[in-house]
């Protein structure tokens, strides 16, 4: 009898906490790699899904110019930036730069899902082009933000 009593004491305050308790806000962010030219050396770019209002910081991250011609302004890379008024490069050397930069910003990762894309490419063998199909495993994220 205690334990069936304790079983319904449990169950309601669950669902009590749950209506009152602390609102979640998510966010999915994927990472993608790219290669930088001038430091010839792969980076990583946070991209958050579209039209989400809590993702602003990430939208306000200052898209790296990736061309050969372009020199970016060595201030601007994280976790080094010292003046975050003159925006922060959507480039970070490892995934941890990327954990560490939704973790300032106040959100916790609640969950990694590998993402499978797939696309037609070519390459050239022995003078004739080959198509195959490429595949990328890239990881997605998912942060939440206590509200």
């Amino acid at each position: 009898m205690r334990l069936l009593l304790l079983l319904a004491f449990s169950i309601a305050f669950g669902q009590l906490h749950a209506q009152w308790g602390p609102k979640f806000t998510y966010l999915i962010l994927e990472v993608r790699s790219d290669w930088d030219y001038e430091a010839k050396k792969s980076y990583l770019q946070m991209l958050p899904e579209p039209a989400n209002p809590y993702a602003q910081s990430f939208y306000d991250l200052v898209p790296f110019i990736n061309e050969r011609s372009v020199t970016n302004n060595k201030d601007n890379y994280y976790p080094a930036i010292k003046d975050t008024a003159r925006g922060i490069y959507n480039y970070f050397a490892n995934q941890s730069q990327v954990l560490q930069f939704a973790t300032d910003e106040g959100w916790e990762l609640v969950q990694v899902v590998q993402q499978i894309d797939s696309a037609p490419a070519t390459e050239s063998v022995r003078d004739t082009r080959q198509v195959y199909t490429k595949i990328k495993y890239p990881p997605g994220f998912l942060f939440a933000q206590s509200d």
